[in-house]
């Protein structure tokens, strides 16, 4: 996790590969939905913030993921 304040505030989540994506993951992106409430409210809340998501995996396959939630500058 990272906390930025340049050049807006802004709060970075990563998961490096080894342990799968998280759950939240694919009903985040729309590829499945969660049986759980948890990960699938985790999801619902980050899309409603705006978050940003990305697939950082230099290796093909591989689970690497960043989400980033940004806010307006004080």
């Amino acid at each position: 996790m990272r906390v930025a304040a340049s050049p807006s505030p802004t709060i970075e989540i990563r998961q490096a590969a080894g342990s799968g994506p998280p759950k939240w993951w694919a009903d985040l992106c729309g590829t499945g939905t969660s049986d759980e409430p948890v990960p699938h409210a985790v999801a619902d809340i980050l899309r409603a913030h705006g978050a940003t998501k990305a697939s950082t995996s230099v290796i093909p396959g591989s689970t690497d993921v960043r989400i980033a939630l940004q806010f307006p500058a004080a």
